[in-house]
């Protein structure tokens, strides 16, 4: 899809995912690292016990398919280099401290000047400018500051992380997603931009359900162990087995009944339900809200003893054969077995020649029907410096006073007016719930013009879930419909009815892209298939997001984003290593798919704009979640090691934990990763004397002791607030932040800084606050819309889009078609 393009790579940990995503998908990728190699190749696990700058599993999951040179931009001969490879250059991505580059001359005010067609993308902690721009951070100081420890693990312990770095691997598909963007407007304007990626803002982005309670009904959420809150209903999600654990849950509405009376149906063919059959003749009828806790609680116990009689495979293939969404809380090992992967052919295992077995990667990113532009690993992470005699030969013959009269990647101008950055994109949005409509909000909030398709019948889940504004509920009123619809119109359209595919002929007619996350089959049956779109727009793009894709055994499963939580590891890896393992309280690859659905669709835009062929994309929630535990996998095919919860441990940094702090339920964050920051974190102490011995002298003594060591760590704490323990210890260069309520974010001062939180008017509600994007792009600011009330446009898009008369509306009105 990017074979035209080159990418200069100068990140860290924070970034390498975003450049390995470009590589994925075609782009030339050159890792520029410094002479002594980069951070990220110290970083474990290590393959076969062989801690050395070649052989981390980290570093091999996030850098294969590049190029590496070593170039050290501090001296003048290699900031003379890294320039003439500027000059070749379509994107270069960083992650360094704020104003680095700038104080080593090549700032992207001078780079721009270079090359104005250069797309530059930073990647930091919280952002290139605000009050938190120079603090130090790490994955777990970055899960706090975003909100999302906060409401992560059990009320009676600390708040938990993800056990292994997830807001890394955030922010770079959320640099891939602002890159591309900026590519598509560079395609009109012939001029790059600066993308400015914030981590804490990619955490903030995941919550999509914890914001819209505080907005709309001042509710802090707090952390519920392996219970969830959903519908007005507290009830559990994760469920012991006979040999571990299962997801399922029942909630309110409609369809969170309707998989209550399934259960039981199943639970009763076995001789288990009890008198639930007799309890409750009409499961589709009950008002869930009117249940008592403790009839719910005993309801509860009478499912937990059906589950602990079955395997927790036992469970997920019949609950598949009854599409009842429970899945399996995997672990590693049962990721690269699952049979759904292996037989979509996802791993890719990639041969090094010094290692006794080969090392499986996640295969794609999604699967295209262009087989020409399939994304895929093409070859192993690169050794330090290994192509650094073909590309300094390049360099020699990169003539000084070179510039481009043309932008590079093969793109010419278009001298198109300057527009939002996907000004004039047409989208027709078919999607539901969260996943999917992300995608067309990013889409839409970037200029682009979104349709939502929806039905007065069977209307999204999101805009009957709760919280409402004000309490009231209202088909409008949906915090959670309004925080994933923003910057789209609607129109109710009834596709079972005989004259809607009149309607959608001018709509697929109109639109560059299709969006749809429907179960597997559900398109094809409403006579809505990729072949026949293609039929009625050639150049037609079509993604399809589902939570196991479109092939393979397991394709027909229904579910929902917590089912890909316990699919993909992700659930067993969050918690405490002597209890249940409690997941993520959000549907958490909500927040992973609908970022690489992004992708996607913007670089089969610009695939499409040199090569005239659309496509269709098929993306697999479970898969895309998947490239953020490469590491564990390799981990375990390699060294044969299974990774589990470790509460907030890490295997590079001690002390790395949540500590308490004075007020009630008040805690911050700490990472130390280095023996400098160590020394920091001493004399900010006062060196007192249990800093002095020897038990605490190195990081490997310090991870030896680390129990002791927490509680030293937290009797220092206690003392002081979060927001005193987070100042003194930046100010001391020591990594740590506030762990942050969904309350608080709404005034983080970094989060105002940069407009994230933007007031709009909603026609229904009135002034309520849509969230922002962590990127944002120099040259083309966001504009973000209110989210639709239901058939709001359905005039305005049948007669001024797509041309219907007025007379034609009002036949088709009269008829039903909009109903």
């Amino acid at each position: 899809m990017l074979s035209p393009y080159r990418a200069l790579d100068l990140t860290d940990e924070k970034g390498l995912l975003c450049g390995k995503i470009l590589a994925d998908l075609g782009a030339e990728v050159i890792q520029i690292e410094i002479p002594s190699g980069n951070t990220a190749r110290k970083i474990p696990p290590f393959a076969e016990g062989k801690t050395n700058l070649e052989h981390s599993l980290f570093w091999y999951a996030f850098s294969a398919g590049k190029k590496s040179i070593t170039l050290d931009i501090e001296s003048g001969i290699g900031s003379d280099n890294l320039k003439k490879l500027v000059r070749t250059a379509d994107f270069l991505i960083e992650s360094f401290a704020p104003g680095y580059l700038d104080s080593t001359g090549l700032g992207y005010q001078t780079l721009s000047r270079i090359n104005p067609g250069l797309i530059m993308v930073s990647i930091s902690p919280f952002g290139q400018t605000g009050p938190y721009r120079d603090y130090k951070s790490g994955d777990l100081v970055s899960t706090a500051m975003g909100g999302m420890a906060y409401c992560t693990g059990e009320v009676d312990r600390p708040p938990v992380r993800i056990s292994l770095d997830q807001t890394y691997s955030q922010a770079s598909v959320h640099a891939a997603a602002g890159l591309l963007i900026a590519l598509n407007q560079r395609a009109r304007t012939a001029r790059g931009q600066w993308v400015d990626v914030s981590m804490q803002a990619s955490v903030v982005r995941t919550l999509h359900t914890q914001l819209p309670y505080w907005e709309y009904s001042n509710r802090i959420v707090q952390r519920s162990g392996i219970r969830r809150f959903r519908g007005g209903v507290s009830t559990q999600e994760i469920w012991p087995c006979k040999d571990g654990f299962v997801s399922w849950m029942f909630f309110g509405g409609a369809v969170g009944t309707r998989q209550m009376q399934y259960m039981v149906e199943w639970m009763d063919s076995k001789g288990m339900a009890g008198n639930l059959t007799d309890e409750i003749q009409d499961w589709s009828s009950l008002d869930l809200t009117s249940v008592s806790p403790d009839k719910i609680r005993f309801w509860e116990q009478l499912i937990g003893d059906f589950f602990k009689n079955h395997s927790k495979q036992e469970l997920y293939e019949e609950a598949v054969e009854k599409r009842i969404p429970l899945t399996p809380l995997n672990d590693v090992s049962d990721v690269l077995e699952d049979k759904q992967l292996i037989e979509r052919n996802f791993w890719t295992n990639i041969t090094y020649p010094d290692l006794n077995t080969e090392v499986p990667y996640p295969g794609f990113l999604f699967i295209t029907s262009d087989k020409e532009c399939q994304p895929a690993v093409k070859n192993r992470a690169p050794r330090l410096g290994e192509n650094n005699e073909d590309i300094y030969r390049e360099l020699q013959e990169v003539e000084e006073e070179k510039r481009h009269s043309v932008i590079p990647g093969g793109n010419t101008r278009e001298n198109k007016p300057d527009l939002a950055a996907l000004g004039g994109l047409n989208v027709v949005d078919f999607s539901w719930a969260f996943a999917g409509p992300f995608i067309g909000a990013y889409l839409g909030d970037y200029g682009a013009n979104v349709i939502k398709i929806e039905s007065n019948s069977n209307l999204d889940i999101t805009r009957v879930t709760s919280p409402y504004k004000d309490g009231i509920s209202g088909i409008n009123r949906s915090g959670c419909f309004l925080v994933a619809n923003n910057s789209k119109m609607s129109l109710t359209l009834n596709l079972k009815h005989p004259k809607a595919s009149q309607i959608v002929e001018r709509l697929i007619n109109w639109a560059d892209i299709v969006v749809e996350n429907f179960g597997t089959g559900v398109m094809d049956r409403l006579g809505l298939s990729y072949e026949k779109l293609r039929e009625i727009n050639p150049k037609i793009i079509m993604l399809s997001a589902t939570i196991q894709g479109q092939t393979g055994p397991r394709a027909s499963f229904t579910g929902y984003g917590w089912n890909t939580v316990a699919l993909t590891g992700i659930g067993n890896l969050t918690g405490w290593p002597d209890r249940s393992p409690v997941g993520t309280l959000q549907a958490y690859p909500d927040s992973v798919v609908p970022w690489f659905g992004v992708v996607a669709i913007v670089a089969a835009l610009d695939y499409r704009r040199r090569t005239g062929k659309g496509q269709y994309i098929d993306i697999s929630q479970y898969e895309t979640t998947c490239q953020f535990l490469a590491p564990l996998v390799m981990d375990y095919a390699v060294n044969h090691n299974l990774s589990t919860r470790s509460g907030n441990q890490s295997p590079y940094a001690a002390p790395h934990g949540v500590y308490r702090c004075q007020g009630s339920d008040r805690w911050c964050a700490i990472s130390v990763f280095t023996e400098i920051e160590w020394e920091a974190f001493r004399k900010t102490l006062g060196y007192p004397e249990w800093t002095k011995e020897e038990r605490f002298s190195s990081l490997q003594q310090r991870k030896q002791n680390e129990e002791q060591l927490n509680e030293l760590v937290e009797e220092w704490t206690q003392k002081y607030t979060p927001e005193e323990i987070t100042g003194i210890l930046q100010e001391a260069g020591v990594p740590a932040g506030i762990v942050k309520t969904n309350k608080e974010l709404f005034k983080d001062p970094q989060l105002e800084h940069r407009g994230y939180f933007q007031p709009i008017e909603h026609p229904e509600i009135g002034k309520c606050y849509q969230q922002g994007w962590p990127v944002i792009l120099s040259e083309s600011p966001v504009t973000i819309k209110p989210a639709p009330c239901l058939g709001e446009h359905n005039e305005y898009i049948c007669t001024r889009i797509l041309g219907l008369s007025d007379e034609e509306f009002v036949d088709f009105f009269r008829e039903g078609v909009f109903d």
